[in-house]
């Protein structure tokens, strides 16, 4: 699933001339979870840092096994980045982050809350 999440976004990527990186175990254990849900919300990580993410940039996909056996999932990127105050309004409900390096794409800027 997480395979392809990276498949769905190499378009994107490469279009804007960043580099998509698969830093992801060889082997994860099961993940008992609803497939869509997950696969939608990698592809909402993904496809929001490969847009803040300028041209010759690199956005990487990577997870780790949690002491209980759980997944996390993470993306890292050479973008734009965010301040502490903007994680937390990034993160709540209907949050927005309104600045100069913001504005210049388009979308709702929900993606983060909504994942």
């Amino acid at each position: 699933m997480a395979g392809r999440a990276l498949r769905q976004i190499e378009g994107m990527a490469r279009d804007g001339g960043i580099e998509l990186d698969n830093g992801l175990p060889a082997i994860l254990p099961p993940l008992f979870a609803d497939q869509r849900a997950v696969f939608q919300i990698l592809i909402n990580l993904l496809s929001n840092a490969v847009k803040f993410t300028p041209a010759g940039g690199r956005v990487t996909l990577f997870a780790v096994v949690e002491a209980g056996g759980g997944i996390a999932f993470g993306v890292r990127d050479t973008g734009i980045g965010m301040g502490e105050a903007d994680i937390a309004k990034a993160l709540q409900r209907f949050g927005q982050i309104d600045n100069v390096l913001t504005r210049q794409h388009q979308g709702s800027g929900l993606g983060l809350p909504l994942v």
